[in-house]
């Protein structure tokens, strides 16, 4: 089932899990575990933890927003 107020991309990855997703540089298995995640100024900072090696990364994930077009 897909995830209620998911995202086309999240949803998309769902559907196929080898299209997105941040692999273990050490290991190569996908890292889904996060273990700590906070925003900070226009982004959000994950850190994330390989279940297959345990190796921890750090992630952040760039908040995008678009400017609204003012019609005159």
């Amino acid at each position: 089932g897909t995830l209620a107020g998911a995202t086309k991309a999240e949803e998309k990855a769902e559907e196929n899990p080898d299209i997105c997703g941040i692999r273990c540089p050490k290991c190569g298995q996908r890292m889904e575990e996060v273990a700590d995640s906070r925003q900070i100024p226009y982004a959000i900072r994950r850190r994330r933890v390989c279940e297959g090696c345990g190796l921890r990364e750090t992630t952040r994930e760039i908040i995008w927003r678009r400017k609204k077009k003012h019609n005159r």
